[in-house]
């Protein structure tokens, strides 16, 4: 597809007018994004996909589709290609946690320190979750528990310090990848294996929850 049919996809979309834009810009860049390429594979889908979710996490939120995506933090003027996908699988988590029952969910990660990204409540417990998006080439499917250590040591500081600060008993790291894939969820049992995988070399506490996602499969150790 060449750039003028993937701008013009993106014109005729149902995208807010300052997601066109930046979507639009992407494509003008001379650099190279998971962005650019997915437009490039089928802008089409993807904008459908992009709207869908947006919709979705402003139905969540309470707020409108243009509204929840810059909640999450995200400027459109930053073009670091891997920040427009971090605030989409922030979403896709809202999305994947809105379907395991959790209510009064809220975006709590876009202040000026760092903190966890979503706070939610499920049958009278408060949890709060760090999303991390794990670019494509590294699929949560296809990675070890090994390769994601690192992350998790990383994103664990950022959910207890949260947890402290919102008063809440559990909490969870949410690695997110394909945030793009607006699929419904299903349980899948090999990433069930490696949420498992990880929490057991990490041995961490059972009020610590491993969530992976990667398009429509997903999973999550302990249970609930």
């Amino acid at each position: 597809m060449s750039r003028a049919e993937i701008l013009e996809r993106i014109e005729g979309s149902g995208l807010a007018g300052s997601v066109k834009e930046y979507c639009a810009a992407i494509i003008r860049s001379a650099s190279g994004s998971s962005l650019k390429a997915a437009l490039k594979a089928d802008a089409a889908k993807v904008v459908k996909n992009i709207d869908r979710l947006l919709a979705a996490g402003g139905e969540i939120f309470g707020c409108s589709k243009e509204e929840v995506l810059f909640a999450t933090g995200f400027n459109k003027n930053n073009r670091a290609p891997e920040r427009f996908e971090s605030a989409l699988a922030e979403l896709r988590a809202a999305e994947f946690l809105h379907r395991e029952g959790f209510t009064s969910l809220k975006l709590i990660g876009a202040g000026p320190k760092k903190s966890a990204d979503i706070f939610g409540i499920r049958d009278g417990r408060k949890y709060v979750f760090e999303v991390c998006c794990i670019q494509r080439h590294n699929e949560p499917a296809a990675a070890s528990a090994a390769h994601l250590e690192a992350k998790y040591d990383e994103k664990l500081v950022q959910v207890n310090s949260s947890r402290k600060e919102y008063g809440c008993e559990r909490g969870g790291i949410v690695f997110v990848t394909d945030p793009y894939n607006f699929a419904a969820f299903t349980d899948d049992m090999d990433l069930k294996k490696l949420a498992a995988e990880l929490h057991a070399r990490k041995n961490k506490s059972r009020f610590v929850h491993m969530c992976l996602l990667s398009g429509g499969s997903a999973a999550v150790f302990p249970e609930w």
